[in-house]
């Protein structure tokens, strides 16, 4: 195994060397994003001290309603600009997108004018009453960030992306530390952090090619094709992905309606937590792995089951170390890093570990679906998954244990990963049984050694 590794780092220096390679591209977006979230995560254990876990749980229910509408607001069309083939259809899909984002934002807008206080006050969140009306205009600045994104990605800009993501995650640290000394650790604080952190990500993001592509002319009829074209994105991706979305999100709300703001404080810190390595590597290996699939599907379709298997491997080995140590270590860290308030939500870091190992395989690997056109399939496994998942959870509230609820959370999310990447490897050739052998036997193996450890030290 040693040996292996050895050979992995010596084969991803070789890459990284390589001018435009799919290494150096990865290589690039996630130093952006990893010198980011290095700062944010230095940060984080100031802002846990400023904020208490009630503060952090209302703030998580606000970010998870803008993070489900955000998914909506582009009608997930924007994940097809790195598919389409010239410039001027780019230019189509873009101008439909641009203007679904502004009709969504609106009705978002109206619903929460309308409904707004309500709905805060179901999930027993009424601090977040009068800053529901922010709701829309972040999701507003997502949906253009997105296009933004994904328009960068098509054109190959991926130093642009990095920069962008790296300023914008810590000027949003930084807010969330000056909101929150100047508010006393109200939930305000974190939301005005992530707010400040949008239009600013907007700017960084803006290239002369994407102000071309909307200026550019267009018929109408034009644009309406773009959309038919691509039509298993709504169709299919985004009911797949807003499925799975909230069914993953689902106990920020059954948390936070049955047991109260603190508890989902913890829950949405062990969380944020394990998601440090996805969206340090994981999503950046996402969206340089998605343009490089594509690009290799329509030039060598012969090529894409042995690019697949490189970046399978690659994360399956780099994801292995942070994962296992949460998984074994979590509730120590926690206590020693952020405080003894936040030991309880190191105790959900580890139960959720295994999860997000898996998470952060499948983010990438998943794309594949949209490449071999598979979009019918994912939106199938992505609705039994959420159906299986959902009904998981209400048994594990009919314990009344919130502990219960996360660890069959967890349970079920692992199993349903597991059998979304086996999926994808046997549409391009590979078994199910290497998919377990690459992860979960490896993340045993090492996972025991580290729990040795720790029982040796006492």
């Amino acid at each position: 195994m040693i040996r292996q590794f050895n050979h992995f780092f010596k084969k991803i220096l070789l890459t990284i060397r390589t001018q435009g390679s799919f290494g150096r591209n990865l290589a690039i977006t996630a130093f952006g994003n990893g010198f980011g979230y290095a700062i944010g995560l230095l940060l984080t254990p100031i802002i846990a001290r400023i904020y208490e876990p009630s503060a952090y749980g209302q703030f998580a229910l606000f970010n998870t309603m803008v993070a489900n509408l955000s998914l909506i607001a582009t009608l997930n069309y924007h994940s097809a600009f790195v598919l389409t083939k010239t410039r001027s259809e780019l230019s189509h899909l873009l101008k439909l997108t641009v203007a679904i984002v502004l009709m969504v934002s609106v009705l978002t807008l109206l619903v929460f004018l309308i409904w707004g206080g309500s709905i805060m006050a179901f999930f027993k969140a009424p601090g977040l009453v009068k800053w529901a009306l922010i709701i829309p205009i972040m999701v507003f600045f997502v949906g253009i960030n997105r296009c933004l994104e994904y328009s960068n990605v098509h054109e190959k800009k991926f130093p642009q992306n990095a920069k962008a993501k790296m300023s914008t995650i810590i000027s949003a640290k930084v807010f969330t530390i000056g909101a929150g000394l100047l508010t006393k650790g109200q939930p305000i604080g974190l939301i005005v952090g992530e707010m400040t952190s949008k239009p600013l990500g907007s700017i960084l993001l803006y290239s002369k090619s994407f102000l071309a592509s909307l200026r550019s002319p267009s018929a109408h009829s034009q644009i309406i094709n773009a959309g038919k074209e691509y039509r298993n994105y709504p169709g299919y991706i985004l009911p797949a992905n807003l499925i799975q979305a909230v069914s993953k999100q689902l106990p920020i709300y059954l948390l936070s309606f049955y047991f109260g703001s603190q508890i989902t404080g913890w829950f949405s810190l062990a969380n944020t937590t394990l998601n440090l390595p996805i969206l340090l590597m994981g999503t950046s290996a996402a969206y340089v792995f998605y343009q490089k699939a594509a690009e290799t599907y329509h030039e060598k379709p012969q090529n894409l089951a042995e690019l697949s298997n490189k970046l399978f491997s690659s994360l399956s080995f780099l994801g292995i170390i942070p994962f296992s140590v949460l998984f074994v270590f979590g509730d120590v860290l926690f206590r020693v890093i952020l405080g003894d308030n936040w030991e309880t939500a190191g105790k959900l870091a580890s139960y959720l570990s295994l999860f997000g190992y898996m998470q952060f395989i499948s983010l990438s690997i998943g794309s594949l679906f949209r490449i071999l056109r598979k979009e019918r399939l994912q939106f199938q496994l992505n609705l039994a998954g959420a159906i299986i998942l959902t009904l998981g959870l209400f048994f594990g509230l009919s314990l009344n244990d919130y502990t219960a609820l996360v660890i069959i959370f967890s349970g079920i999310g692992v199993l349903f990963e597991l059998v979304i990447v086996s999926v994808v490897f046997f549409n391009i050739g590979f078994s199910p049984w290497y998919v377990i052998q690459r992860t979960l036997g490896y993340f045993v193996v090492v996972a025991g050694i580290l729990y040795f450890i720790r029982w040796w030290w006492g």
